[in-house]
């Protein structure tokens, strides 16, 4: 019988900590830093859930996630041993660190949510209060972050948007991602350094007002089924990126993208594009992987290349990555058919000095339209140099991959 139990409480802590795998509180800026300072994080929050307090079992999962979510070497049992030996030294360490680095707002948050989710006593909160406070944290910061934790406390995006209403101005741009991703829609920050908006998936409905100019270092769409009304711009954004979104429009609008350092749509699906889906001038880096493309091109003048995807013949355009995607029914077309005219390259015209890859990707019957002497291919222009092309599949009219081999 004591065999038995003892087996089952092995299982039962295996699955736990399972569980706290699948629900890792992944937080990039805290999964960044040094295992040193990873360490001190760790130690003085556990001295948080083990002050005057018997630490819960909520508290003990949420631990965990956290643990997971930041990548570090040990298992949550050996921070917890570690914080009952906790020097001074260990302490002043962690605040000087904490004064200077943005992560004492995700400690405070996550302080105050453990504290919360525990029967924590009276002085384990002034605890946590003298440790905020001495790690620079005012008390502006501390009326947001207690909304912010409310709202994740409460799965309520209402307290959220009233966060954001009252944001200290140091707490402009950090990103609580981690914390809200599976209840909250809309913009999650929104300034000069960062605009991200997301929803928990593509299932749940929502309408959040887009601007169609962006200008932040990062932009971030996650999650989300964009509907374009009229032309988007980024310009001079350092990164861009689309996860998981759907894309499409209906009134002929496309995504015009400027001095951007790098560019990414990963696991998302665009359709019903008409003149092309975005135009590149300048853009540093552009990687699409796992991508489904429908009934996407350009409907245009005959004597045009490029389809898909304008790029301008701006020097700073230094690679194009197409990988393990799908493209289906997409096309160049002209408007009319002139026989010393035509269009080609149906996804986009391949540029001198710019490195590709293309790898593991089908398109289906794509078409160039009305092309005429045009040689029909999928890119216009010669075969670059410096592309690694390998595993692509094409069927249908058009099977020729560039137009000049």
């Amino acid at each position: 019988m004591g065999k038995t139990k003892n087996t089952n409480s092995g299982i039962r802590a295996r699955m736990k900590d399972m569980k706290a795998e699948m629900y890792a509180i992944v937080n990039p800026e805290l999964a960044a830093l040094d295992e040193y300072v990873k360490n001190l994080y760790l130690k003085v929050l556990c001295t948080v859930v083990q002050y005057e307090n018997a630490p819960s079992e909520m508290q003990v999962l949420y631990l965990q996630r956290i643990v997971k979510g930041m990548g570090a070497e040990d298992p949550l049992e050996e921070y917890m041993r570690k914080a009952l030996k906790i020097s001074d030294t260990d302490i002043q360490e962690f605040i000087s660190f904490m004064k200077e680095n943005s992560a004492r707002y995700y400690f405070a948050l996550e302080g105050m949510l453990l504290v919360a989710m525990g029967e924590s006593t009276q002085q384990n909160y002034e605890y946590l209060a003298e440790i905020i406070e001495l790690s620079g944290i005012t008390k502006k910061d501390l009326e947001y972050l207690s909304l912010v934790a409310k709202s994740v406390l409460q799965q309520e995006s209402a307290h959220y948007d009233t966060a954001k209403d009252v944001i200290s101005e140091g707490a402009k741009g950090v990103n609580f991602y981690p914390y809200i991703a599976n209840f909250y829609v809309g913009a999650i920050t929104d300034s000069e350094k960062e605009q991200y908006y997301s929803a928990p998936s593509l299932d749940v409905e929502c309408n959040i007002d887009l601007p169609a100019e962006y200008r932040a270092r990062k932009v971030t769409f996650r999650n989300l089924s964009i509907e374009l009304r009229e032309d988007h711009l980024f310009d001079g954004c350092e990164m861009v990126e689309f996860i998981n979104c759907r894309l499409f429009t209906k009134d002929s609008a496309k995504m015009n993208f400027k001095a951007i350092g790098k560019l990414t749509f990963r696991e998302c699906e665009f359709k019903d594009f008409d003149d092309h889906i975005a135009c590149f001038d300048s853009v540093n880096e552009v990687v699409i992987k796992e991508c489904f493309f429908f009934n996407c091109g350009w409907i245009c003048e005959t004597g045009n290349r490029g389809g898909m995807f304008m790029v301008s013949n701006g020097e700073n355009h230094k690679s194009f990555t197409l990988e393990d995607s799908k493209i289906q029914n997409c096309y160049i077309k002209a408007r009319e058919c002139w026989y010393d005219w035509g269009v080609t390259g149906i996804l986009l015209e391949v540029q001198t000095g710019t490195e590709y890859r293309i790898v593991n990707n089908e398109f289906i019957g794509c078409q160039c339209i009305n092309n005429q002497n045009y040689t029909e291919a999928i890119f216009a222009g010669y075969r670059p140099d410096n592309i690694i092309f390998s595993d692509n599949r094409a069927t249908g009219s058009c099977t020729r991959w560039f137009e000049k081999e």
